[in-house]
């Protein structure tokens, strides 16, 4: 073997090897990619299956306007998933600053309200990274039997995942009292 042909051997090897280096480069930032955005789509489902749950079986929905940042506050007054009927409150919390949704349940004497300090400890966080979808000026969209969720959940490095949906309430006569 000359050291021509060692010399056009090594060229190939590195272009062999450069080649080979590139796909196995992006494969894992396909890999990172597919993670963050099955975390986010499971964020997003979790916003919207809570929400669902809570406002199907809910007898009222409230909305309280949390301020000009367009933080918003949801709450319904729901029935127990327990053996025993029975109802109980629930909220979720679209913190613009924090852009993340929080949700708590309480029994049904006391109404919900947002801590002065914020929700961070006292509620439990369902996602961050949520941002009204565009064109949407709000998160939730609420009507007397419903509610209207769009929104995003940012991903890293591609479009956020949306979700479009309704709930809808499934009981005729509304009554929210005492949770709101």
């Amino acid at each position: 073997m000359s050291l021509i042909e060692l010399m056009v051997y090594m060229g190939l090897a590195v272009i062999v090897l450069g080649v080979v280096g590139g796909f196995l480069v992006n494969s894992l930032r396909t890999g990172n990619d597919v993670r963050t955005t099955t975390a986010a789509t499971t964020a997003a489902q979790l916003i919207s299956s809570s929400i669902q749950t809570g406002v199907r079986n809910a007898s009222g929905i409230h909305e309280v306007d949390e301020g000009a940042d367009g933080s918003q506050l949801v709450v319904v007054r729901t029935a127990t998933k327990t053996s025993t009927a029975g109802w109980r409150c629930q909220a979720w919390y679209y913190s613009a600053a924090d852009q993340a949704v929080y949700t708590t349940i309480t029994g049904a004497t006391a109404p919900i309200t947002v801590p002065s300090g914020g929700p961070k400890g006292a509620w439990t966080l369902l996602s961050d990274g949520v941002s009204p979808a565009n064109g949407a000026s709000q998160v939730f969209q609420v009507t007397s039997y419903s509610v209207a969720l769009s929104f995003g959940v940012a991903t890293t490095g591609g479009s956020p995942v949306r979700i479009d949906n309704t709930a809808f309430m499934r009981t005729a006569n509304p009554e929210g009292a005492p949770c709101f």
